[in-house]
């Protein structure tokens, strides 16, 4: 957030912008972004925060997000078996709908 003061010799507004110390860095970087951390402090002092946040978004591993997509929109019918894994998702399908037109 930019500051604003006055100087004493003219009217003129002068903004400055607080960028983080490098203690400040090390304390709120997740491990790993140590060579981010370093080369944003030195080339582009305000894309820290950005990153930070980036950083607490993906959190959670990525494949696991993924991972739980994939359950949330999946059906288990009991006493059918599942497609092997290997198998195109259309294929899984078609072993689906057999499955069940067999059941009734």
């Amino acid at each position: 957030m930019p500051s604003t003061r006055k100087t004493t010799s003219s009217a003129k507004t002068i903004r400055t912008y607080s960028q983080p110390t490098n203690s400040q860095v090390e304390d709120t970087a997740p491990p790993g972004t140590e060579k981010e951390q370093s080369v944003l402090v030195d080339k582009a002092p305000e894309a820290l925060p950005l990153l930070n946040q980036l950083i607490q978004l993906l959190r959670p591993n990525p494949q696991e997000i993924i991972e739980s997509e994939k359950r949330a929109r999946s059906l288990v019918i009991a006493g059918i078996a599942e497609a092997d894994g290997d198998l195109e998702p259309f294929e899984r399908l078609a072993h689906t709908e057999t499955a069940t037109c067999k059941v009734y």
